[in-house]
C-alpha cells in the first residue's frame, strides 16, 4: 500500500487518529515502524494480522510491549476487517522496511485519510 500526501506531517499529524500496518504485507520491521510512527504522532496502531494461531503474533507481541502508553488494536485475517471512521495514516511496505520513522518530515508515503473508509482501507490506498 503506498499513498501520496502533500502536506508535512506536522500539519497533517492532528488530523490523524491511527496507524495501519498490514503484518503479512510489513513484516515485523513494518510493525516496528508503525509503532513508531504512532507514537511520534500520539495516536493508536492498527495491526492487520494473520489467523490468531499465527506465530509472528509472538514477536509482534514482544515488539509492542516496548510501547506501553500505544493503543493498539489488533485485527486478525480470518475474522471481518472493522470500520474505521475519521481519519487513518497509512504506511507504504517501502518506507516501514527502509525509512525511520517521520524522517525529515518526508510525507511520500504517508497520507491521512477523512470521513468514512471502506470495509479495507488497505485496499483503498494501493
Amino acid at each position: 500500500m503506498t499513498a501520496l500526501a502533500n502536506e508535512p506531517v506536522h500539519a497533517t499529524a492532528p488530523t490523524a487518529t491511527c496507524v495501519l500496518v498490514d503484518v503479512r504485507d510489513c513484516g515485523l520491521p513494518g510493525v516496528r515502524w508503525a509503532a513508531d510512527c504512532a507514537d511520534a504522532l500520539g495516536v493508536g496502531l492498527v495491526v492487520h494480522a494473520g489467523v490468531e494461531n499465527d506465530p509472528a503474533h509472538v514477536e509482534v507481541a514482544a515488539l509492542l510491549a516496548g510501547h506501553p502508553g500505544l493503543t493498539v488494536h489488533v485485527e486478525h485475517h480470518d475474522r471481518p476487517l472493522a470500520r474505521w471512521e475519521g481519519a487513518l495514516v497509512v504506511i507504504s511496505r517501502d518506507s516501514a522496511l527502509a525509512a525511520p520513522p517521520l524522517a525529515g518530515d518526508d510525507c511520500r508515503d504517508v497520507v491521512v485519510v477523512s470521513g468514512t473508509l471502506p470495509r479495507s482501507p488497505a485496499a483503498s490506498a494501493s
